[in-house]
């Protein structure tokens, strides 16, 4: 409701953004206790709500950036037209919310989902585990891809771009089986995690800004030439920022500190 009728304090299209990634990581670990069907429709409209965000989440992000630069006029004059382009990009938010919120469909949906967790299949039946060893399980499923993905090419952005994403998972498993998992294992868990998110996520912020101002170069026309000034100079220091950050994480993310992270991920896996 905040995302779709208060959109203009941009935390509520981010924290619905956060909230639906929460989500289907709640559905991919705990997915098999609840019927298929639920499952399926669920992530469905979660994909929904993330796509309907893209292009909101984009605009409240380049429009932050531009006021810092609001005494350039170039600046300014390129915020106004992406504040229209905002207001665009909140119609399918509002047209999504009011899909799922005709007769409470998605509250009724997400209540029944919720009744109907148990034991099912005859593995889980036959196995009856306890929640300890069942989140372990889940939990080296999930952690197998992060180290999968921690040893991709470091020179494509869009392996580290994954290698970002499995960390996330893994951190929201952790969350999602807490109860399964020591005190102190989180706690240095997320110390190790919370700098390679950091540092991946510079990367990340640098090359969507990078695109970003390509999309918006593409969209002045010859006429605007103080805005395709200023947005040029402003691609130019993204592609520099980029590039300082990337050598920044090649140097921290050294061998040692792989191995270490690795090392205190898999720590619960050994008892």
């Amino acid at each position: 409701p905040k995302a779709a009728n208060h959109w203009k304090s941009i935390e509520h299209v981010h924290v619905l953004r956060v909230s639906s990634r929460r989500s289907q990581s709640a559905l991919a670990i705990y997915g098999e206790l609840v019927p298929r069907w639920r499952v399926a429709w669920m992530n469905k409209q979660l994909k929904r709500i993330r796509r309907a965000t893209n292009n909101a989440r984009d605009d409240d992000l380049f429009i932050r950036r531009l006021y810092k630069d609001e005494t350039n006029d170039g600046a300014r004059k390129l915020a106004k037209r992406v504040r229209q382009h905002r207001e665009d990009s909140q119609q399918p938010i509002i047209e999504l919310y009011g899909c799922l919120q005709d007769k409470k469909r998605f509250e009724k949906r997400s209540t029944q989902l919720v009744k109907r967790v148990s034991l099912r299949g005859k593995k889980l039946k036959s196995w009856n585990p306890t929640f300890s060893d069942w989140a372990k399980e889940k939990f080296s499923g999930v952690l197998e891809q992060f180290v999968s993905a921690s040893q991709c090419d470091r020179a494509n952005l869009e392996a580290l771009h994954q290698m970002r994403i499995t960390g996330k998972k893994v951190r929201y498993t952790m969350e999602l089986l807490s109860g399964a998992f020591s005190e102190t294992f989180r706690t240095d868990a997320n110390a190790a995690l919370a700098k390679l998110q950091d540092k991946l996520g510079d990367i990340n912020d640098h090359f969507n800004a990078i695109k970003r101002i390509e999309f918006w170069i593409e969209e002045a026309s010859s006429a605007k030439k103080t805005e395709t000034r200023y947005l040029k100079e402003m691609l130019a220091q993204e592609q520099q920022r980029l590039t300082e950050s990337r050598e920044d994480f090649y140097g921290w993310w050294n061998a040692k500190r792989e191995a270490k992270t690795i090392d205190i991920l898999q720590r619960p896996l050994r008892r």
